[in-house]
C-alpha cells in the first residue's frame, strides 16, 4: 500500500476547515463569543480586533494556513484530554460537558444575538452549571513565561471567559471560572545572558519546570566585562496552570493562580465594556458607518504591551490605506479571502 501522508493529512485538514465554515453559516447572523472583546472608557478596545469580528458577521472568515490548521487541531484534541480526565475523576458526581453541547446566547438592543460554546461546564446532575472552564494550549515559549511564570493570563483569553461566566450566571451572581494553561512540549530557551532572569532560578518557586544546565556568560562591557558562571535555563518543561477568576463588587474580573492563597490581580474587564464592544460592532457597516477602532496591547493587569496586535495583522496593510473608506475596505478584504491573495 502506497500512501502520500503528506496529502492525506493537508487534504483532511481543507475538510475540516470546510466544514468548519459550513457550521458557521447556522450561526451567521450572530456575533461570536469567540470574538470577544473589550471597550475600555476612553474609547479604546482590545484584546480582540472589532474589525475582524464584523468581517466574522459578515461571512468573512479569515483564511486558515497549513501550520495554524495543526496547531488548532492539536488545541481541539487538548479539550477532549482534559475533559476525560475531568470525567474519570468527578464524573460520577457531576456532569462534564464540552463545546459541543455548551451554548449561551444573549441579545444586544437592536435585537442582534451574540451566541458563544465554552470549552467546558461542569453541572450538577441537575444540568445546574457550577463551573465554566476556558482552555489553552500554550503554543510559544514567550507565553509559557508569561501565563506559567510570569502570573500574566492573557487579556484577550480573560475577556472570553468572563463573557461565558457572566452570561451563563446571572446579573448578581455569574458563573465561577477558571482559566486552563496546558504546554504539553519542552520548550528551549535562547540561553543568552538575559535568560537567566526571565525564569525562576534554582532553588525558587517553580523551578521544577525549568530544566538547567551550567554556562559561563560575561557582565558588564569592554575592559570592565566579567566571566563568571551560571545556571542558565536550557528549557521550559511541559505544566498545567490554572487561574480562578472572578467578578469582583465593583463588576471588574480578578484572577489568582488557584494554588495561591494570596491576593487577587485587578483588570479593566468588565461585562459592561465587553458588551460595548459588541455594540460597537454592530454598528459597523452601516450607512458608511467608520470601521472599528485599531485594538490597543495590553496586559492583563491593564499595563501596555511591547508590541500591537497590528504587527501581526494580515490585514494591516489593507487598514494603512482604507481604513476611513469603509466599504472600500470591506470589498478588498473580500475580495482578498475568496481569491486567496491576503497575504502578511
Amino acid at each position: 500500500m502506497k500512501l502520500v501522508l503528506s496529502d492525506l493529512f493537508h487534504r483532511d485538514d481543507l475538510q475540516n476547515d470546510e466544514a468548519k465554515k459550513q457550521a458557521d453559516l447556522l450561526k451567521a447572523a450572530n456575533l461570536r463569543a469567540g470574538n470577544s472583546g473589550l471597550m475600555l472608557p476612553d474609547g479604546n478596545v482590545t484584546g480582540n480586533c472589532p474589525r475582524k469580528a464584523y468581517l466574522r458577521l459578515r461571512g468573512v472568515d479569515m483564511p486558515i494556513s497549513s501550520d495554524r490548521s495543526i496547531m488548532f487541531e492539536f488545541g481541539r484534541e487538548n479539550e477532549t484530554i482534559i475533559i476525560d480526565k475531568l470525567k474519570r475523576q468527578i464524573g460520577d458526581s457531576f456532569l462534564i460537558t464540552g463545546d459541543d453541547v455548551n451554548k449561551f446566547a444573549w441579545k444586544l438592543p437592536s435585537g442582534r444575538v451574540v451566541s458563544g460554546s465554552p470549552d467546558v461546564i461542569i453541572s450538577d446532575k441537575a444540568g445546574n452549571p457550577l463551573l465554566c472552564l476556558e482552555l489553552k494550549l500554550i503554543c510559544s515559549l514567550w507565553t509559557a513565561r508569561s501565563v506559567v511564570f510570569g502570573n500574566e493570563p492573557k487579556l484577550g483569553h480573560i475577556i472570553q471567559e468572563a463573557h461565558a461566566m457572566a452570561k451563563l450566571g446571572t446579573q448578581s451572581m455569574p458563573l465561577p471560572g477558571k482559566l486552563v494553561y496546558i504546554q504539553p512540549v519542552d520548550y528551549q530557551t535562547p540561553m543568552w545572558g538575559s535568560t537567566v532572569d526571565m525564569f525562576p532560578k534554582p532553588g525558587e518557586p517553580l523551578c521544577e519546570l525549568v530544566e538547567y544546565t551550567e554556562k559561563e556568560i560575561s557582565e558588564g562591557r569592554g575592559k570592565a566585562a566579567v566571566k563568571k558562571k551560571v545556571m542558565m535555563p536550557k528549557k521550559v518543561l511541559p505544566s498545567r496552570t490554572a487561574y480562578d477568576l472572578q467578578f469582583n463588587k465593583d463588576g471588574f474580573v480578578s484572577y489568582r493562580n488557584e494554588l495561591s492563597k494570596g491576593a487577587w490581580t485587578d483588570t479593566p474587564v468588565s461585562m459592561e465594556g465587553i458588551e460595548a464592544f459588541y455594540s460597537m460592532v454592530d454598528s459597523m457597516g452601516w450607512a458608511d458607518a467608520p470601521l472599528g477602532p485599531r485594538p490597543i496591547s495590553l496586559k492583563s493587569c491593564g499595563d501596555f504591551e511591547n508590541y500591537t496586535m497590528c504587527q501581526y495583522c494580515e490585514l494591516s496593510s489593507i487598514c494603512d490605506r482604507l481604513e476611513k473608506q469603509p466599504k472600500q475596505w470591506f470589498d478588498e478584504v473580500h475580495n482578498a479571502v475568496t481569491t486567496g491573495t491576503l497575504k502578511k
